[in-house]
This record gives structure tokens, C-alpha cells and sequence, in this order.
């Protein structure tokens, strides 16, 4: 059986002077593109740390409750 169409070839080789998107930052672009990343990162890390600490208090007003329980249960 014989193919009706040729398979697509490999298309030739660019030449490396020319690069996509080489000249298209300035130093204020990579600077505010700095600026923004450190600016999420500092919220993530708050946001991590705020559940920590909620994680934490719910834990303490869990225990807080169980030894309340106990202590009712005891005093009957």
C-alpha cells in the first residue's frame, strides 16, 4: 500500500540572531515585574501564616473544651 501524500518534513533550521521577545523588557518592566513578585510572596506567606495561627487557636479552644467536659463529668 502506497501513501497518497508525502509526510510533512522538518522545516529548516533558524538562524540563532534573531531571538523572540529578546528586546522586549525594559529595566522599569523587569524592576515592577520584581516588585509584584516579592509583593505576592509576602501575601502568600502571610496568608500560610494566618492559618497556621487559626489552625492553632482552634486547637487550643478544642482542647479548652475537652477539659471542660472532663471536669463537668468528674464533678458529677
Amino acid at each position: 500500500m502506497q501513501l497518497k501524500y508525502k509526510p510533512l518534513q522538518v522545516p529548516d533550521k533558524l538562524p540563532d540572531t534573531e531571538v523572540f521577545g529578546k528586546h522586549d523588557t525594559t529595566e522599569a518592566d523587569l524592576v515592577a515585574r520584581r516588585e509584584h513578585a516579592k509583593r505576592i510572596a509576602g501575601e502568600q506567606l502571610n496568608t500560610v501564616a494566618d492559618r497556621k495561627r487559626a489552625e492553632i487557636l482552634k486547637r487550643l479552644q478544642d482542647q479548652e473544651e475537652e477539659d471542660d467536659k472532663i471536669r463537668r463529668n468528674k464533678e458529677e
